[in-house]
């Protein structure tokens, strides 16, 4: 076995990357990552990432944002303030999140 990892590494030429990992993310919606030989069994894996699920983050992020809403209304004026502007926050990011799921969407669609 060991013999044949030699031969392997000696023959094993690396190609070039077409496209950066990134591109490739948002263009199939995965990337695929290094394939794994375990020294053991000799079993091959791969990795998969796939695109974030921007519709869950946005869900989560509104939870956060309704579990900080009560502290708005703190008689403390500072709390109120920062709860304010973290609400304010909150609803921005999700904007954003959603702004960025869509412009993937677009780009996928184009290629």
């Amino acid at each position: 076995m060991i013999k044949l990892e030699k031969l392997l590494q000696e023959v094993y030429v690396e190609m070039p990357s077409k496209k950066d990992d990134t591109e490739e993310l948002i263009q199939k919606g995965f990337k695929m990552g290094e394939p794994e030989i375990d020294p053991t069994t000799g079993k091959i894996s791969t990795s998969v990432t796939y695109l974030p699920k921007f519709k869950q983050m946005r869900i989560d992020l509104m939870q956060k944002r309704n579990e900080l809403k009560p502290f708005k209304f703190s008689a403390n004026e500072d709390i109120a303030k920062i709860a304010t502007e973290a609400d304010k926050m909150f609803g921005k990011l999700s904007q954003l999140i959603f702004a960025l799921d869509k412009m993937i969407e677009l780009q996928q669609k184009e290629e």
